[in-house]
C-alpha cells in the first residue's frame, strides 16, 4: 500500500486554494446569509441606496510565484435581457483592501487604489497607469468571466523587471492580458465591485466550493 505521507504528497498536488469573501474588508453593506453562501447588501440599505457603487474582497492573499483562478456568473434579472452590467472584477493590493474606499476599487482618480479591473457593462479595462481603455466582449446575463492572475514573473517590463498578469477570459473565450505590468512584490486580493443593488454574481475558483454575491432589494 502507499504510505501516508506519498499519499499526503500525491493530493497536495491536485489540491486548489479556495477563496471566500472577506466581510472584514468589503463594504459593510453587505451581509452573509444561507449558510454564508450568499453576500447581499442589507435590505435597509438597498432601499436608501438604490444604486452606489459598493467593494468586496477575497480572502486569499497573492504574492510573488502565486497563480489563481476566479469565475464569476452574473445571475441576476435585470430590466431586460438586454441590461448592461455594471459589475467589475479584478485585483487590488491587500494594503488597501478595505472599507473606506470612496469609490469602485479600480478608480484610477485615486492614486492609493491601484486596482486592475475588467468592466463587463462594455468589456473595457481599468488599470493604474493606462487609465481605462477598450478591452474585450461586454457580459451579460448568465455570462461567465473568469480571470487569471500569474505572479510567477513570467512577464518583463521596459525596464526588464519581473512582472505578472492578469487574462480575463467571456464563457471560456479567451479576452486575452488586461495586464502585464503587475508588481510581483505587492500583495494581493480579488476585488469585485457592483452599482446596481439587484446585481447577483456567483463566485467559483476552479472546483466545486462556490459562493454567490446577490445585490437585490
Amino acid at each position: 500500500t502507499m504510505p501516508n505521507v506519498l499519499m499526503e504528497l500525491c493530493l497536495a498536488m491536485y489540491m486548489e486554494v479556495m477563496d471566500e469573501w472577506n466581510m472584514d474588508a468589503s463594504h459593510d453593506d453587505y451581509e452573509l446569509c444561507a449558510d454564508n453562501a450568499i453576500i447581499t447588501v442589507k435590505h435597509s440599505h438597498a432601499e436608501k441606496y438604490q444604486s452606489t457603487w459598493r467593494n468586496a474582497f477575497g480572502s486569499l492573499k497573492m504574492s510573488r510565484g502565486d497563480m489563481h483562478r476566479w469565475s464569476f456568473q452574473l445571475m441576476a434579472d435585470a430590466a431586460s435581457e438586454d441590461s448592461l452590467r455594471n459589475a467589475m472584477f479584478g485585483i487590488i493590493p491587500c494594503s488597501v483592501a478595505n472599507q473606506k474606499l470612496s469609490s469602485f476599487f479600480c478608480d484610477y482618480d485615486d492614486l492609493h487604489v491601484s486596482g486592475f479591473a475588467y468592466y463587463a457593462y462594455d468589456g473595457d479595462s481599468f488599470h493604474p497607469t493606462n487609465r481605462r481603455v477598450s478591452f474585450g466582449a461586454k457580459a451579460k446575463k448568465l455570462d461567465v468571466v473568469t480571470m487569471t492572475l500569474d505572479l510567477r514573473a513570467s512577464q518583463k517590463d521596459p525596464q526588464n523587471n519581473e512582472c505578472g498578469s492578469l487574462s480575463i477570459a467571456i464563457n471560456e473565450k479567451y479576452q486575452g492580458q488586461l495586464a502585464n505590468d503587475i508588481n510581483i512584490d505587492t500583495e494581493y486580493c480579488m476585488a469585485m465591485t457592483s452599482y446596481r443593488v439587484w446585481e447577483k454574481i456567483k463566485m467559483w475558483n476552479e472546483l466545486t466550493q462556490i459562493q454567490e454575491i446577490s445585490i437585490k432589494k
